[in-house]
């Protein structure tokens, strides 16, 4: 997305803000496929591993942040302007989606490594 925006500098930005513009239908693109591929991922987790190695709790969390992708269809706000509340909406649920997709991969590992399903860890 940079060489379409190269305006944005990428090492202070949010990657959001690729989607303002004339392109910004390129991100949303970029945004539904990551909704496929986490939903792809949570069945995918779902049948690779049986009951006792899978948490409940780990795939309540990831469901979340899939859930969480969503709040990207919301603009966000040009970089040093008023915050409105599509913008509000689309920062929370970034944060809380990443905060809940942390959870779920910690989680996650030290379930797998209490298991031995980790080798070498």
């Amino acid at each position: 997305m940079h060489f379409v925006h190269p305006e944005i500098a990428f090492t202070n930005r949010f990657v959001s803000e690729y989607v303002l513009g004339e392109r910004g239908w390129l991100l949303n693109i970029a945004f539904a496929g990551n909704l496929i591929g986490s939903v792809a991922f949570i069945a995918a987790i779902y049948q690779a591993y049986p009951p006792p190695h899978r948490s409940i709790a780990a795939m309540t969390c990831y469901g979340f942040a899939t859930l969480a992708i969503l709040t990207n269809f919301f603009p966000v706000d040009p970089y040093g302007k008023a915050v409105s509340l599509s913008g509000h909406i689309h920062n929370l649920g970034g944060f809380l989606g990443g905060l809940a997709a942390l959870v779920f991969f910690v989680i996650h590992s030290v379930r797998l490594h209490s298991f031995g399903l980790l080798r070498g860890c």
